[in-house]
C-alpha cells in the first residue's frame, strides 16, 4: 500500500525562517512519522480487535489474484487477522500561507 499526500504550511508563527530546505523537510519527515504511527494503530485495531477488512483489501485480491481469492475468501478473516500489511508513507510540502476566500 503507497501513501502519498502534498500539502501546505500554514501561517507560522514560529521564529526562524519557515521557508528553509531544513524546516520544510523535517516537517514532511514529521508528518510522515504521524502518518505512519496513525496507520500503525488502526491496522492493529482492524486486524487484531476487529478481526475485519473493513479497509477492504480482501477486494484488491480478490481483484488482481481471482485465483487465490477463489482459494482463500472463505477464511479470509482470519487470513486478513494475521497478514503483514506493508505500507510506505510520502509528504510533500508544495504551498505555504493559507488560503484567501473571496466572497462576493
Amino acid at each position: 500500500m503507497q501513501i502519498e499526500s502534498d500539502g501546505r504550511i500554514g501561517e507560522q508563527w514560529t521564529s526562524g525562517n519557515d521557508f528553509d530546505n531544513r524546516f520544510i523537510r523535517q516537517v514532511e519527515a514529521d508528518t510522515v512519522k504521524r502518518v505512519k504511527q496513525r496507520i500503525g494503530k488502526m491496522l492493529h485495531k482492524v486486524q487484531k480487535e476487529y478481526r475485519a477488512d473493513v479497509i477492504g483489501l480482501g477486494e484488491q485480491v480478490r481483484i488482481h489474484y481471482p485465483r487465490v481469492w477463489e482459494k482463500i475468501k472463505g477464511d479470509w478473516d482470519d487470513i486478513f487477522a494475521d497478514a503483514s500489511i506493508r505500507y510506505s508513507v510520502k509528504a510533500k510540502v508544495k504551498e505555504f500561507g493559507t488560503t484567501s476566500i473571496k466572497i462576493q
